[in-house]
């Protein structure tokens, strides 16, 4: 007994953190309907003789099952979410709520993949199987921590029929298989080589010199390409998408392109049509007095200067702010208004094919949109008509052939959102390009699925801009990324690409014949030898980096390290260890490309490593980043379903009675487990 005891006692306290953790795990909502009537539907038509599987060699019946489902429907009742029973040990693993979240979903998905009732019994039943045992006071202490009182379980009684000792029951159920999961990652440990490797990698530093060779250094403006350079690069490349910043890699596939139609509703013209009652002005002014202030005065001779907010005073009385307060209520109510003519046309141009909302996100405008609505004329005509009650107020217009950019730099539409106000807003870069035939919006992308439609068809969402301004839209036109349909389409683009191309080949060859020259003498020596050279680069192309690490540790990650302050990526890096490890001259140096700008060459100079000291600092961090991340690995195969499955040798009843034919075999018969 004893021993049990002080097992419980260490497993309550390495559960502090699981079951604090526990209380976020509620912030995780299953959308399933209520959990009590739609748990396990249709089971209540099975027969409790009808065998569902086998588990530890023995027939598994729906009687046997029951306890575990009625477990489930107080665990439910009572508010635990046991569909993400992993989210409890998976976040006490994490520093934070960020690495929480994620190493939660890293797990096990809770929102595609939540744990299923069936997966549940077999959890509880290797709990079982293992003997573990949970005394009532872990049962009261968990009680406890998520604050199911008396009150609680009074209010759960009122709904159910269940007794005090069955809702112990279903929480020791729960508890009994947190405990299993905390010894099992328990067992899961790191090698001391694996800390060195952690600590090396971000803590070992190379000492290096180099040289820069930047290909821009070297472009020859003066260079004139000639045509079969040009046609060259662009058969090779005009597939690629554009590639910003590189000197040696190149793409002419033109972006995706829209073309679209919209009608804006002017807030600054509904403005003046808003009729503001004096009552209604001094109700709102009483409500905001202290965002009223009144235009700060400075004497005629002062210097004009920035005003701050906080050295203006509120106006002293209502007659004073009158005319900005109701300046204010007519701007506001016609930014209103604007969304609700906007809707209007919205209704009134998509007909019967509106759809409140848009479940499907592949299919967009599976009606077909008649050639009448297709017309130039569809969006005029609508301004046309609406005109005579809102003179002045509504504008058409209609965009070139334009990529994302050019349509952000549209003055109008080009600053409106979706979903200004409501939800999280989302930019006509975006929502314009959520239309059939280019790219389709992420399936997690809520807001972007809800307004992808068909050309033609009007954007179910009205767009505003930061002055209140609504817009109605749709495409006319949507062009996926193709590639220009000649290379003298982007004639002077190749240009500039060929001398790029040039240059960059220039920086090679100069790269591999001072890294020749180094391996002779040292690179100082073969950069000042070279005046042409160091002419050409200037003396700053020279440089020696403070020492650097393989890999920067930002707490559980490790990211590629870089040459400090010139870059090289993970590869580079790599080298610049190799060369600096070695002892001969001719070892210690290489020719390198730098990141698509240029080339370099590297001198490899010593590697720093890691004092007694360093390595005690970091151990600590290294154990405990190395833990978690073995752990959730561990986690994520310990929860799969088919590691589940493994662990209590389940096999469906249908799987089993296929086999059972074969050989000519019967069903054992099924034998109930009993509690702990």
């Amino acid at each position: 007994m004893r021993a049990d005891y002080s097992h419980d006692e260490v497993f309550r306290k390495h559960t502090k953190e699981l079951l604090a953790v526990f209380m976020g795990l509620l912030l995780f909502v299953w959308l399933a309907g209520d959990a009590l009537t739609s748990l396990l539907t249709g089971r209540d038509v099975q027969s409790p003789n009808t065998v569902r599987g086998r588990a530890f060699g023995e027939s598994v019946t729906f009687g046997d099952m029951q306890r575990s489902f009625n477990d489930l429907e107080v665990l439910s009742a009572l508010g635990v979410n046991w569909r993400v029973l992993w989210a409890s040990p998976a976040g006490a693993l994490a520093p934070n709520d960020y690495y929480r979240y994620q190493f939660i979903t890293d797990v096990r998905d809770p929102q595609k993949n939540p744990l299923t009732e069936v997966e549940w019994y077999m959890l509880d039943a290797e709990a079982r199987h293992k003997d573990i045992f949970v005394p009532q006071d872990t049962v009261d202490e968990f009680k406890e921590r998520l604050g199911i009182n008396p009150t609680v379980i009074a209010n759960v009684q009122k709904q159910h029929p269940v007794s005090v000792r069955e809702i112990d029951q279903a929480i020791r159920a729960f508890v009994r298989v947190l405990r299993m999961i905390s010894e099992a990652t328990e067992g899961v440990k790191i090698s001391e080589a694996d800390v060195q490797n952690y600590v090396r990698q971000t803590r070992e530093k190379a000492r290096v010199d180099v040289v820069v060779i930047e290909a821009a250094k070297l472009i020859d403006e003066a260079y004139q390409p000639t045509e079969a350079e040009m046609k060259e690069l662009f058969e090779k490349n005009k597939d690629r998408d554009p590639v910003v910043g590189s000197m040696n890699e190149f793409g002419y596939r033109l972006p995706e392109r829209v073309q679209i139609e919209y009608i804006q509703v002017s807030q600054a013209e509904l403005a003046k049509s808003q009729a503001v009652r004096e009552e209604e002005a001094f109700d709102y002014w009483t409500e905001h007095k202290a965002e009223f202030l009144k235009p700060a005065t400075q004497p005629a001779t002062a210097p004009t200067t920035q005003t701050r907010p906080a050295d203006r005073q509120p106006y002293g009385t209502f007659t004073e702010a009158k005319s900005h307060v109701i300046e204010r209520m007519r701007a506001e109510r016609a930014r209103q208004e604007a969304l609700r003519l906007a809707r209007e046309m919205i209704a009134k141009l998509a007909g019967s094919r509106l759809k409140a909302s848009r479940a499907q996100t592949t299919q967009p405008g599976s009606e077909e949109i008649p050639e009448s609505e297709k017309s130039s004329e569809f969006y005029p005509e609508l301004v046309k008509t609406m005109s005579a009650r809102y003179p002045g107020v509504l504008k058409y217009a209609r965009t070139e052939l334009v990529d994302a950019d050019g349509l952000s730099a549209n003055p109008e539409i080009g600053r409106a959102n979706a979903f200004a106000g409501e939800r999280r807003p989302v930019p006509v870069r975006r929502v314009a390009f959520a239309v059939s035939g280019l790219t389709p919006p992420d399936e997690e992308d809520a807001e972007l699925a809800r307004v992808y439609r068909a050309v033609y068809e009007t954007c179910v969402e009205p767009l505003v801009d930061s002055d209140g301004n609504a817009y109605v839209f749709r495409n006319v036109q949507a062009l996926p990324k193709q590639a220009p349909a000649s290379w003298q389409d982007v004639q002077d683009a190749l240009k500039v690409d060929v001398r790029k191309q040039r240059a960059y080949a220039e920086a090679e060859r100069l790269a591999k014949a001072l890294a020749e020259q180094a391996a002779k003498t040292s690179l100082r020596a073969a950069f000042d030898a070279d005046t042409a050279l160091k002419t050409k680069l200037g003396e700053d192309a020279y440089k020696t980096p403070a020492p650097f690490a393989r890999k920067m540790a930002w707490q559980m990650e490790m990211f590629s390290g870089q040459i400090s302050g010139i870059g090289g990526g993970e590869k580079a890096v790599d080298l610049c260890f190799d060369l600096a490890g070695k002892s001969a001259q001719a070892d210690r140096v290489r020719a390198s490309d730098l990141d698509g700008r240029g080339w370099m060459v590297i001198e490899g100079r010593e590697i720093l490593p890691i004092n007694s000291k360093e390595y005690e600092d970091q151990r600590g961090l290294a154990v405990a980043v190395l833990t978690a991340k073995r752990q959730v690995e561990f986690l994520k195969d310990w929860f799969s379903p088919e590691r589940i499955k493994d662990r209590v040798g389940w096999v469906d009843a249908e799987s089993e009675t296929q086999a059972e034919g074969q050989e000519g075999s019967t069903t054992q018969p099924a034998e109930k487990t009993q509690e702990s």
